[in-house]
């Protein structure tokens, strides 16, 4: 609960700028078992892979996938599109490569 409450002052007060906490919001929402935690994660591993800061990237993209993992598990839900998929597994692959 604290995880969440969190990620929404963050989300709600820096509403803005939100491209600077992405990486905060991907942890707090991943704590969470939010659905919004993939998401950020991967905004977050594409601000990084933009700057060439190729670990944090890698970091970010795996995390959107092991938030991919637990959010089939619960039913299907929020099911992610074959481009989101081509996308977070083609950039971590690309972070690999690098």
């Amino acid at each position: 609960m604290f995880h969440s409450l969190t990620a929404n002052a963050i989300e709600s007060i820096f509403a803005d700028r939100l491209d600077e906490f992405y990486p905060i919001l991907s942890y707090h929402f991943s704590r969470a078992k939010d659905r919004r935690a993939r998401r950020y994660a991967r905004l977050a591993g594409d601000a990084a892979f933009r700057i060439f800061a190729i670990p944090e990237a890698f970091s970010h993209y795996t995390q959107a996938v092991g938030s991919l993992n637990y959010q089939l598990d619960q039913a299907g839900r929020d099911e992610p599109t074959s481009e989101e998929l081509t996308h977070l597994f083609g950039r971590r692959g690309r972070c690999l490569e690098l």
